[in-house]
């Protein structure tokens, strides 16, 4: 009975541990360019840093400008990957107009799952 118990606690003990590793193997958003809440002048290039390679074609994002009525005005944007393969680049098809903006992202990185997220930025 003991061994049966021994082996029971061991596989628990295994399945937390490689459980886990699974977890924490997403990408996660490092850093970004402006970041969260900055307040900046009409940038040229938005860079989003993550942690792990993403996967060009399945990795996307979405600026919108938020007007005075709460409103969401979506703004053309060129993205592409940088070389490095972590790094998500938004290039604004225009001059950015002074305002509230909302950029929404989506990426797919080698482990081929999906991560959303949002950062909101002010241009002067």
């Amino acid at each position: 009975m003991s061994q049966l118990k021994n082996s029971v606690l061991g596989a628990s003990i295994f399945l937390g541990i490689f459980i886990s590793s699974i977890a924490l193997a997403h990408t996660k958003l490092i850093s970004s360019t402006p970041s969260e809440g900055d307040d900046v002048t009409d940038p040229t290039v938005i860079e989003l840093h993550f942690s792990n390679d993403l996967v060009p074609q399945f990795s996307k994002g979405k600026l919108v400008m938020v007007d005075d009525s709460g409103s969401n005005v979506s703004v053309d944007v060129n993205v592409s990957n940088s070389d490095d393969k972590k790094t998500l680049l938004l290039m604004p098809a225009s001059h950015l107009l002074a305002g509230n903006y909302r950029l929404e992202w989506r990426v797919v990185s080698s482990d081929s799952h999906p991560v959303l997220g949002h950062l909101s930025f002010e241009v002067k």
